[in-house]
C-alpha cells in the first residue's frame, strides 16, 4: 500500500511539467487575444476593402517565407551532420513561431521547445540545441546584414529614425558576444573557466553543446535562407501598401520592416499586433497608415 507521502510526490509539478506548461500557454493565449482583440477585429474590414490580387500575392510571399524559415532549420541541422525532413522543418518552425507570440523574448525562448516530431527523429537534446543555436545566430546575422544598408539609407534620407540604430547596435553586440562566447568555450577560455568554477554542473552540458563540428558551407546556406526571410518581410510591407492603394516604394518598405525588427531586437517584450502597429505608425509617420498597419499584420 502506497503511503500518503508517495501520493503527494506522484502529483508534484516536476512530474507534470508538460501539463503545467500547457496550462500556462493557454492562459497566456487568453490574455493575448483579450488584449489584442480590437486589433484583430480591425483586420477583416481592411481585407475586404483591399485589392484581392495583392492579397493573394501576400499569401504567396507568406508561404515562401515559411519555406525559407524551414530551410534555415534544415540547413542548420545539416551543418552539424543531421538530416531534418522538410515536413518536420516546417512543423518545427510553425510551432515555435506560434509559441513565440505568447512568450517574453519569444524569438529566443521558443528555441527551447522541441515538438514530438523532432524527438521521434532520434536527435538528442544537445544536437537540437546546437542546431537551434545556429538557427538563432543565422537570424541575428542576417538582421545585421540586411539592416546595415537600410540604416545607411535612413541616415542619408531622414533624421527621424536614427534612434533605430540602437537595435542595430544591440544586434552587433549580440553577434559579437556569441562569437566570443563560443570561442571561449571551445578554447577553454576565461568565460568557460568562470562558469566551471561557479556552476560546475553545467560544464559537461556546455562541453557537449560546443563540441559540434559546424560545416561552413551548410551554415552559409542557412544564412542564405535567412536572407530570403528578410527579403520576404520587406516585400510583405510593399505588398500591403499596394493592396490598400497607398504610395509605395521598396526603400520605404525595407526601412519600415528593418526598423520594426530592430526595435523588437532592442526590446524583446515588443510582441503582438499592437506593438507592431505602434512601430509601423512611427516608421511611416506622415501618411495614412492605419489600414496599412492592420493589413500587414
Amino acid at each position: 500500500m502506497k503511503s500518503p507521502g508517495s501520493k503527494i510526490r506522484s502529483f508534484s509539478p516536476k512530474a507534470y511539467w508538460r501539463e503545467c506548461l500547457a496550462v500556462l500557454m493557454l492562459l497566456l493565449a487568453i490574455v493575448f487575444f483579450r488584449c489584442e482583440r480590437k486589433e484583430l477585429m480591425a483586420i477583416f474590414p481592411q481585407i475586404r476593402q483591399a485589392d484581392q490580387l495583392w492579397i493573394v500575392a501576400g499569401l504567396v510571399v507568406a508561404l515562401g517565407c515559411v519555406v525559407a524559415q524551414a530551410g534555415i532549420y534544415k540547413r542548420s541541422f545539416a551543418a552539424i551532420g543531421l538530416s531534418l525532413p522538410w515536413l518536420h522543418a516546417i512543423t518545427l518552425f510553425l510551432k515555435r513561431n506560434l509559441i513565440s507570440v505568447f512568450l517574453p523574448a519569444g524569438g529566443v525562448s521558443a528555441l527551447a521547445y522541441s515538438p514530438s516530431e523532432l524527438r521521434k527523429t532520434g536527435f538528442n537534446k544537445t544536437q537540437v540545441h546546437q542546431a537551434s543555436g545556429l538557427f538563432g545566430f543565422a537570424g541575428l546575422l542576417t538582421v545585421f546584414l540586411a539592416g546595415l544598408p537600410v540604416m545607411i539609407y535612413i541616415f542619408l534620407h531622414t533624421s527621424k529614425f536614427r534612434n533605430a540604430s540602437v537595435g542595430l547596435i544591440a544586434v552587433t553586440v549580440l553577434i559579437t558576444s556569441f562569437i566570443l562566447g563560443v570561442r571561449s568555450f571551445r578554447n577553454k577560455g576565461y568565460l568557460y573557466k568562470w562558469i566551471e568554477k561557479k556552476i560546475s554542473s553545467l560544464t559537461p552540458f556546455l562541453n557537449d553543446l560546443f563540441a559540434a563540428n559546424v560545416s561552413t558551407n551548410k551554415f552559409s546556406q542557412a544564412v542564405a535562407c535567412s536572407m530570403g526571410v528578410e527579403a520576404c518581410g520587406m516585400l510583405h510591407v510593399y505588398i500591403a501598401m499596394m493592396a490598400l492603394g497607398l504610395p509605395a516604394s521598396f526603400g520605404a518598405s525595407a526601412s519600415a520592416y528593418i526598423i520594426s525588427v530592430l526595435m523588437m531586437v532592442a526590446s524583446p517584450f515588443l510582441r503582438g499586433p499592437a506593438s507592431i502597429s505602434t512601430i509601423f505608425t512611427a516608421a511611416t509617420r506622415g501618411s495614412d497608415t492605419t489600414p496599412f498597419n492592420t493589413l500587414y499584420k
